[in-house]
């Protein structure tokens, strides 16, 4: 099967702006009442548990707002790391909530990645929100040896090109040390000192922090620099004098961010949650995912209590939202591809509309199928999948040209094979927009917890040669 060009995604448009007091760059910290204490920036990553960007598994827009409610208790402003999927929703969404957002570009090795990343960038610069405070192009580019320092210059002065707002990159602050030509290009830098990674023990870290930032500032004094990253993590393996626990984590967070604050030095605390996936493939080990202040699940850890809000019941995926809308108005929402396939290999008969999904099946094939499927585009075994059994129902909105139109619509689980022998139930259509409402349990062949492609459509039901043109607008699971 050959995926389609995929969608463009649902966009939040801001509708209300926030006025707000800035520091550095235009930011002002946030004064947590609970302890009198003033936090100034987080670092902030959506992953659940269950979700992983290697993936394709992106946090749905509900979840992200949920985070930014619980994250605007304690700071003004957050950081982000990526622009593609639902990622580019983050800065609507902090808009709306009141929170400044300094915008993460994600690049890397892969060209074409890249570009999406910078597309998805000029949109943002183009809604004009007076939130996003600046552009971070690049998160340890250089650390990971993914760019020429000249490539990331070229894309630094792309974004700068186009943007009246700060535009810098990210990186472990001795990659600014080594390249100052990179200093040079950017409004501001973003530097990472990890005490952990440098095996100093949690009882100096702060110290060694502060020092650290105070060197890199000394060397470049004409140049905003902020902490880009700094934490310690709450539970891995030892490195060196470094000994990850939640004690350690406590005992650094308060500290650090006491001091920052009396030497007035801007920070972006590293991390708000804990993310599972990073233990994998990141070379991060264990720790990797234990950097948060609140656990993958919501729950605040217990040392915190009394210094942050309570936790937030963050589902691990999506199936405790009350819907679970798959496309809206003809787009795909985060985290969903589609694919198109029939016996002839065509794979050009389906296009979006305006404010509404258009297939029009060619007739004369021994058959046809559309199909939205989890984790992005379709891919071969081992396939991603999604929990639908807390719901009940698919309804999908949709309307025939003619009203001459049948189709079956289906679902299929991770493991069905490709053989159309999975479970289907057929529709004759009406000419008039109208609201179908499938039970989830008709379904039988399906296993719902593991739900692969999320609505199929398949051609012909009756007439071999008979052209088809239907229209399809929404499509949502409900409980």
């Amino acid at each position: 099967m050959k995926a389609i060009t995929s969608l463009h995604r649902v966009r939040f448009i801001a509708i209300s702006l926030s006025i707000f007091i800035s520091l550095t760059i235009g930011y002002q910290s946030q004064n947590n009442a609970a302890t009198n204490t003033t936090y100034y920036a987080f670092c902030y990553s959506p992953f659940r548990a269950g979700q992983d960007p290697n993936r394709g598994i992106y946090p749905s827009r509900y979840q992200i707002r949920q985070d930014l409610q619980i994250i605007s208790k304690f700071t003004t402003c957050i950081r982000t790391y990526g622009v593609t999927d639902s990622l580019y929703d983050i800065p609507f969404i902090a808009n709306e909530i009141g929170l400044n957002c300094y915008v993460g570009i994600w690049l890397g090795k892969d060209k074409e990645k890249n570009e999406m990343e910078i597309n998805s960038a000029i949109k943002i610069t183009q809604a004009n929100l007076a939130n996003v405070k600046g552009f971070i192009v690049g998160n340890e580019v250089i650390l990971r040896k993914d760019l020429q320092i000249n490539v990331l210059s070229q894309y630094i002065k792309r974004i700068k090109n186009i943007t009246k707002i700060p535009v810098g990159t990210a990186d472990i602050y001795p990659s600014f040390y080594q390249n100052p030509s990179i200093v040079e290009k950017c409004d501001f830098i973003l530097a990472h000192i990890h005490p952990y990674w440098e095996k100093v023990a949690a009882k100096d870290a702060t110290a060694h922090v502060i020092k650290t930032y105070k060197g890199l500032k000394f060397k470049y004094p004409n140049k905003t620099i902020m902490i880009g990253e700094t934490g310690y993590p709450s539970a891995g393996k030892a490195y060196g004098s470094a000994v990850p626990s939640q004690k350690n984590q406590d005992l650094f967070f308060k500290e650090f961010t006491r001091e920052a604050n009396k030497a007035n030095i801007p920070y972006f605390y590293f991390d708000v949650f804990d993310e599972d996936w990073k233990s994998i493939g990141t070379g991060e080990g264990e720790a990797g995912k234990h950097w948060g202040l609140y656990d993958t699940n919501g729950n605040l850890k217990p040392l915190f209590s009394g210094t942050l809000p309570v936790g937030i019941n963050r589902s691990p995926d999506k199936t405790l939202d009350p819907e679970y809308p798959v496309l809206i108005n003809g787009k795909l929402t985060s985290g969903f591809g589609m694919g198109v396939d029939d016996s002839e290999h065509l794979r050009n008969w389906v296009s979006p509309s305006e404010d509404f999904l258009q297939i029009r099946y060619p007739g004369g094939l021994l058959w046809g199928a559309v199909f939205m499927t989890v984790g992005g585009d379709p891919v071969d075994r081992p396939r991603p999948h999604l929990d639908f059994s807390r719901y009940t129902r698919l309804v999908i909105e949709m309307k025939g040209l003619t009203g001459d139109e049948y189709v079956c619509v289906g679902l299929k689980d991770a493991q069905d094979p490709d053989n159309g022998a999975e479970a289907k139930e057929v529709i004759r259509f009406s000419t008039d927009w109208k609201v179908y409402e499938f039970e989830l349990s008709d379904f039988e062949t399906c296993q719902l917890d593991q739900i692969y492609v999320v609505a199929e459509f398949v051609f012909p039901y009756l007439d071999y040669n008979q052209t088809q043109t239907i229209q399809i607008k929404n499509i949502t699971f409900t409980r």
